[in-house]
C-alpha cells in the first residue's frame, strides 16, 4: 500500500486583520497542461506574496480518486519544500452529473473520498457544482428543475456531513450554463439554505457570462459567500481570462466584496512562458483592482502540525 505522510498544514498570517485585507489564491488552472504537481510548483517558484493554491478541476477532472492519492505525497512534499498552503479543492466536475435521483448515494460515496483526500492535504474549502439529473422527468420543465433541486439539497445535506466531520467547508459554485440548476442567485439559495457549514463560491465570471450584474448577483447571495472565482469575459462565454481582459465593471464589485473571503483567481493558461506572465500579472492586477492590501503568508514547515494520516504500510 502506498505511504502517504501528508501534514496538517496550518499558516501563521502575517497580517492579523483579515476584514482588511483579500486572502489571494492562484489556481493551478494557470498551468492546466501541466500536472497538479508540475502546476502547484510552477506557481510556488513565481509568486512572492501570497502563497495559497487551489487545485482546479481542470486537473482533478482528468483522475479519480485513487490516482490523486498517487499524487499526494508529492504534493505534500511540495507545499512542504516550496512554502504553499493548499487552500482549496475544486471537485471534479465528472460528479455533477447523476442519471437519476437515486443515484445520489453513489456520488455522495465519490465525493466523501475526495473530501477524505483534501482533508488529508490540509485543504479547509471544497467548491463543487450543483448536480444534475438526465432521467425520470422531461429535461428542463419547471417538474425537471424542481426535483433538480430536491436531488441537491439531499446531496448536500449528505455530503455536508461528511465535511462539517473533516472540518472542510462546501462551496456550492453558481453555474455558467443558464438551462442548469445553480445558475440563478434564487436556486442556489434555496439549494442551500438551512445547511451548517455549506456556502457559496461565488464566480463573477460565470455571473457576467451568463448576462447577469455580478454586483447584483453579489448581494443577493451575499450572506453565503465563502469564497471568490475571479476571472473576466466578453460577456457572452467562459472565458476565464485575466480581470480587465474582459468587459466586467469591476469598479461596481471591488468595493463590496468580502475581504475576508479568500479570492482564487482562476485564470486559465496552457502551459509555458504567457502562463508564467498571467501568474507575475496577477498581483499587479489585484492591486490596480482592490489596492495595496493583501493577506499574504510565509509558511514554512516549522509551521506544520502533526500528520492527520499516520504512515502505514
Amino acid at each position: 500500500m502506498l505511504v502517504l505522510y501528508v501534514a496538517n498544514c496550518f499558516y501563521k498570517p502575517r497580517f492579523s486583520d483579515s476584514t482588511a485585507c483579500h486572502m489571494l489564491v492562484y489556481s493551478t488552472m494557470l498551468f492546466q497542461g501541466l500536472d497538479p504537481v508540475e502546476a502547484v510548483k510552477s506557481i510556488a517558484m513565481l509568486v512572492t506574496e501570497s502563497r495559497f493554491v487551489e487545485l482546479s478541476h481542470a486537473h482533478t477532472d482528468r483522475m479519480d480518486v485513487e490516482q490523486f492519492r498517487h499524487c499526494m505525497p508529492k504534493l505534500f512534499d511540495m507545499v512542504r519544500d516550496f512554502d504553499i498552503a493548499l487552500k482549496i479543492i475544486h471537485m471534479p466536475t465528472y460528479l455533477s452529473r447523476v442519471e437519476s435521483i437515486d443515484d445520489v448515494e453513489k456520488i455522495v460515496t465519490q465525493a466523501s473520498k475526495w473530501l477524505d483526500a483534501a482533508y488529508f492535504l490540509g485543504i479547509n474549502t471544497a467548491v463543487i457544482h450543483t448536480l444534475y439529473t438526465v432521467k425520470q422527468v422531461s429535461t428542463y420543465t419547471p417538474e425537471w428543475f424542481n426535483k433538480n433541486i430536491e436531488l441537491n439539497r439531499k446531496f448536500i445535506h449528505k455530503l455536508g456531513q461528511k465535511a462539517r466531520e473533516l472540518g472542510i467547508v462546501l462551496a456550492i459554485e453558481n453555474r455558467v450554463e443558464r438551462w442548469l440548476v445553480g445558475n440563478t442567485a434564487t436556486e442556489l439559495v434555496k439549494i442551500i439554505h438551512g445547511f451548517d457549514g455549506v456556502g457559496v463560491c461565488f464566480d463573477l465570471g460565470h455571473a457576467h457570462a451568463s448576462g447577469y450584474d455580478p454586483a447584483e448577483f453579489h448581494e443577493m447571495v451575499r450572506e453565503y459567500i465563502v469564497a471568490y472565482h475571479v476571472h473576466d469575459n466578453d460577456g457572452t462565454r467562459d472565458q476565464h481570462l485575466l480581470p480587465l481582459l474582459g468587459t466586467i465593471n469591476w469598479n461596481a464589485v471591488r468595493n463590496i466584496m468580502d475581504r475576508s473571503k479568500p479570492m482564487v483567481f482562476e485564470v486559465a493558461c496552457i502551459s509555458g512562458r504567457l502562463c508564467g506572465n498571467y501568474v507575475k500579472l496577477i498581483s499587479v492586477i489585484y492591486r490596480n483592482i482592490f489596492g495595496d492590501c493583501l493577506l499574504y503568508t510565509s509558511p514554512s514547515p516549522r509551521d506544520l502540525s502533526t500528520s492527520r494520516m499516520p504512515s502505514s504500510a
